[in-house]
């Protein structure tokens, strides 16, 4: 059994779900999480700013921390993992079935992983690195347990995992996650499915306005929405300002400028389609609610908007599309906030603040309230779920 088989390959589902089980951070995951770490740091950040993202993510510093709070919670229990984890994970970021695959295998359970099959560069590059890597005798009780495969939702390889698989994670979007479910899981399987999410960002305007660091705030902000076309779930769609009129204006003025200057030392470059699909996408939200289209260059289109509404986003093509509205007091955003947000940046606030401003207790979406600049890191704790608990089971000690 190797850990990557194809579809013109054979794949032994059978051979697969009986291989062994580790115990949770097991020396063997530890060293191989480790080597990957090296290997993927060794990258050209320039080519493949992703690969190198993902190998600081997984560094022993970062794994240990993680171990330590770990158990820490689950102090009094035995901790197992739950058998055969099987992920179902979509294109539009490269390096996301690694992160939660990684997660499985840290718990110590087998790890099937079904990747997309539009392939970049860098993905086939990752993939590359990481064969490699399983093919070392130090690391064959890992690869022997993980399992990564392209092919079809409707394929009969994913039927015959799905029927063994003790847990079933469907990484979006809607229509992904409607496909897969058409295949039964056992009884006794779970499953966790990550829908499509809208993210947003607030900025208290007050803030922006005394700040002596807006290059910094510009460049965080850029990350943020830019680095995957906004095609990631956690990158903001909408911008909401918080303060009055004149503070706002006065912000916007300023932040903007910053943001210019930004792309000029780093462009965004889009394609035409983009641009056109962008710009009528544009057009459809302008006619459908009240909204100005304030400005439209190549990077960056925003949109004013009245308020941030559910079907405005649906017309969200990503690709610089920027939605801007203005708020005087934090009720009246929060009263904006559905399930379907997912991540909350914020700039000019205290986070304890934020969090009691908003009445966090009682909201009914965000999922994540993060830094502007920290959208896209990735975390065991992901739209609510605690991914470490999902993949293992607990047992009063």
């Amino acid at each position: 059994m190797s850990a990557f088989m194809w579809e013109s390959r054979e794949i032994n589902v059978a051979e697969f779900n009986d291989q062994p089980l580790s115990t949770p951070f097991s020396p063997e995951i530890l060293c191989f999480t480790k080597a990957f770490s090296e290997t993927l740091l060794c990258c050209n950040k320039s080519l493949y700013p992703d690969l190198v993202a993902l190998g600081y993510w997984c560094r022993p510093k970062n794994i240990s921390l993680m171990q330590s709070d770990f158990m820490a919670r689950n102090q009094g229990y035995i901790c197992r993992p739950k058998g055969s984890v099987f992920q179902v994970t979509p294109g539009n970021v490269d390096t996301l079935f690694l992160y939660s695959g990684l997660l499985s295998l840290l718990m110590g359970n087998r790890t099937a992983i079904r990747i997309s099959q539009r392939q970049t560069e860098q993905l086939i590059h990752l993939l590359s690195l990481l064969e490699g890597l399983l093919q070392k005798k130090e690391h064959q009780h890992i690869a022997r347990r993980f399992l990564i495969f392209s092919g079809e939702h409707n394929s009969d390889l994913i039927s015959s995992i799905s029927k063994t698989c003790d847990i079933r994670v469907i990484w979006g979007g809607d229509s992904s996650i409607k496909s897969i479910r058409k295949v039964p899981l056992s009884p006794h399987a779970k499953e966790i499915s990550f829908a499509d999410r809208h993210s947003i960002c607030l900025m208290n305007a007050d803030a922006v306005c005394r700040s002596d660091e807006l290059s910094l705030l510009a460049a965080n902000f850029y990350r943020d929405v830019l680095t995957y076309s906004q095609q990631a779930c956690s990158s903001p769609k909408a911008l909401i300002w918080h303060g009055c009129m004149k503070d706002v204006e006065k912000a916007m003025s300023v932040f903007w400028s910053a943001m210019n200057e930004q792309l000029s030392n780093k462009p965004y470059r889009l394609g035409a389609a983009e641009v056109i699909n962008r710009l009528t996408a544009m057009q459809a939200i302008a006619i459908s609610q009240n909204s100005t289209i304030s400005d439209d260059n190549i990077a960056i289109a925003r949109l004013q908007v009245d308020h941030i509404s559910e079907g405005s986003l649906g017309y969200h093509t990503g690709y610089g599309m920027l939605f801007e509205t203005q708020c005087e007091e934090i009720s009246m955003f929060a009263e904006q906030i559905i399930p379907k947000f997912q991540t909350l940046t914020y700039f000019g606030y205290d986070r304890s603040d934020l969090l009691q401003m908003l009445n966090i207790e009682c909201l009914m979406g965000v999922d994540r309230i993060c830094l502007v600049g920290e959208a896209l890191n990735f975390d065991s704790v992901w739209d609510g779920y605690d991914l470490l608990q999902e993949f293992c089971s607990v047992l009063k000690d």
